[in-house]
């Protein structure tokens, strides 16, 4: 799930909710809310996000679970 692979990325590099929002520069609340299932970022704020974690964007947001978005 996008959220378990986003929160032990993140983990893996030490960095706060609050520090890799700064490094992506999307607000803190979007990590907060991707971690918890509650939303998928939007796609620039995804490139950002896995760019800032060092990965490839398909492999941290996978396209099928893009359908799949909580309400």
């Amino acid at each position: 799930m996008i959220e378990t692979r986003l929160r032990k990325r993140r983990e893996a590099l030490n960095l706060s909710q609050t520090r890799l929002a700064y490094l992506a520069q999307v607000p803190a609340c979007v990590i907060s809310d991707c971690e918890r299932g509650k939303r998928l970022p939007w796609p620039a704020a995804r490139r950002a996000l896995a760019e800032a974690l060092g990965m490839p964007e398909a492999k941290l947001f996978p396209a099928e679970e893009e359908i799949c978005e909580r309400p």
